[in-house]
């Protein structure tokens, strides 16, 4: 077991999947030093994947111009160190090649507790495990070890209670409900798409239909179920649901390329859908809310590659005629969906 010990530097340890929550305590660690402009002229930001030990030790040593604290960032260095989750011969000499670096990098443990107190030395990183070389060097030395892991989808509901209520307004639970379910434990959007209700309501209840008018998610949900209804070669409810997202004021060029977006996400989970990890696949597609992805995943199964390659090219296709004027964007949009939903029905 690790022993800590007081060290009079100041150097800090922030890693974990929510880069939101970890951004926001930095920022504050940044104000904590006085945030004005001369912390940013002395603030160095590095990458720590491309970094050398002796590059950082000599930027730590540098004294700060006409400010009290030289502040620099490292982003991904620990995460160099992290097991290499291959096997066999490519992972012994991934184990050996990290064994070297570890070693290499003993100079900047030796360092730190000698690093000038003007300096504030802040590692930021991803997800670390236990098991990272570099961090069980590192850990003794540090003033503040802080983890950001991803919410629960508990915790993520208070957290929204909590956001809207620094705004002094309110929401209710079935639209905190919409919420998770359409955007995730993604804090990044969350936060946006949160700002922009709490900007139209000024003060008054937060609704579903809110969430449903006002985010970006919602208007891609409802791209989801028109693209369900295509698969299920359900071509009236299909055909009512485009006018539908028509009339709400969705441009037709918009809900084309969205329709393209899903099938291209289709093709992609597809494709790639036991080859790599469920985690490895959402990042792949770019998507961090489960019921998101688990709806991508179904719709994809439901498809054989030779049907997803032909109803992409019939997208693509629709695209061309429109921009060359062979036909208006409502015309097109509607003939695409109609064929789309003929060609499932006729193929099963």
């Amino acid at each position: 077991m690790l022993k800590y010990v007081r060290v009079r530097v100041m150097f800090y340890i922030l890693h974990g999947k929510d880069s939101y929550l970890l951004a926001v305590y930095l920022k504050s660690l940044k104000q904590s030093l006085g945030n004005d402009d001369m912390l940013e002229m002395n603030t160095t930001l590095l990458d720590g994947k491309q970094l050398d030990e002796r590059e950082l030790i000599d930027t730590c040593s540098a004294v700060p111009f006409l400010s009290s604290h030289r502040l620099v960032i490292v982003e991904g260095l620990l995460g160099r160190f992290e097991d290499d989750p291959g096997s066999g011969r490519s992972r012994k000499k991934a184990q050996a090649r990290d064994k070297k670096d570890v070693k290499q990098w003993q100079e900047l443990a030796n360092f730190i507790p000698m690093m000038p107190e003007t300096t504030v030395l802040i590692l930021t990183d991803g997800k670390l495990t236990d098991k990272n070389k570099l961090l069980g060097q590192l850990m003794p030395l540090a003033t503040k070890i802080k983890s950001f892991p991803e919410k629960s989808t508990a915790q993520l509901k208070d957290w929204i209670i909590e956001e809207v209520k620094k705004n002094g307004t309110v929401i209710s639970n079935e639209a905190i409900d919409l919420l998770v379910q359409l955007i995730g434990p993604d804090l990044w959007s969350m936060h946006s798409e949160i700002e922009k209700v709490i900007t139209y309501k000024n003060g008054q209840t937060i609704e579903v239909d809110d969430i449903k008018e006002l985010t970006c998610y919602a208007r891609e949900e409802n791209i989801f179920n028109l693209v369900d209804t295509i698969i299920a070669g359900q071509a009236s409810k299909a055909e009512y649901l485009l006018n539908n997202t028509l009339k709400k004021g969705a441009a037709p060029s918009y809900i084309l390329a969205m329709i393209a977006r899903q099938f291209r996400l289709i093709l992609m989970a597809r494709e790639l859908q036991g080859k790599i990890s469920r985690q490895q696949l959402m990042q792949k597609v770019g998507i961090r809310s489960d019921y998101v992805f688990d709806r991508l995943v179904r719709q994809a199964r439901l498809y054989d590659m030779e049907e997803l390659k032909e109803a992409y090219n019939n997208i693509l296709e629709t695209d061309i005629a429109i921009k060359t004027g062979r036909f208006n964007e409502d015309l097109a949009i509607g003939i695409l969906v109609a064929g789309l939903c003929r060609r499932i029905v006729r193929s099963r």
